[in-house]
């Protein structure tokens, strides 16, 4: 719930495009960190969490709005 919370006060603030689920990104944020966390534990490998949070962060970023209200494609 604090996730989604966040990702509206990012729509409200034109942070986070007005086009996204919230509620459907928080979930998937959520499902990626736990995967990311499990994969890195299987694999006992830092690089590997650190991979995957870099596909997190690019998707994160895709969610961004414009500084101008502007969304982005």
């Amino acid at each position: 719930e604090a996730l989604v919370r966040a990702l509206e006060r990012g729509q409200r603030l034109r942070q986070v495009r007005r086009e996204v689920d919230v509620y459907e990104s928080a979930m998937f944020i959520l499902a990626a960190l736990a995967g990311s966390i499990g994969m890195a534990k299987n694999a006992q490998s830092v690089d590997v969490l650190m991979e995957c949070g870099s596909g997190l962060i690019a998707y994160l970023k895709s969610l961004a709005g414009n500084s101008d209200g502007e969304t982005r494609n």
